[in-house]
């Protein structure tokens, strides 16, 4: 949380990512992204990557019903000092769930 009168604060970090959906098995697919990041500020480098899992397509192309996935990832190495923290400290899992959402859906008229 932040307290106070609002102070101007530069962030840089420069990411690389790759995305990759993977063939369907009956109606599921298996999509990737995994990413780097460097943190200029503090020197620091950090890897995440998420697994999702797509259940099924309506006729236009978008996902229906529940999707869902998981992420692991690791924050730690300082490329100023060349030092690594140790696994157990650095590292994070995550599982998603997540739900269809047309922000427009209900502005659409029905021809």
């Amino acid at each position: 949380m932040a307290f106070g009168a609002p102070v101007k604060k530069y962030s840089t970090k420069l990411a690389l990512e790759y995305r990759k959906g993977f063939g369907k098995e009956g109606n599921i697919s298996i999509a990737i992204n995994p990413s780097i990041t460097w943190i200029e500020q503090s020197k620091m480098l950090t890897l995440i990557a998420p697994v999702y899992i797509i259940r099924g397509q309506d006729k236009d192309g978008k996902a229906k019903g529940l999707q869902g996935g998981f992420s692991l990832g690791y924050a730690g190495c300082n490329t100023e000092k060349g030092l690594f923290t140790a696994f157990s400290d650095g590292f994070a899992a995550q599982v998603f769930v997540t739900a269809p959402f047309d922000l427009f859906g209900g502005l659409k008229s029905e021809d």
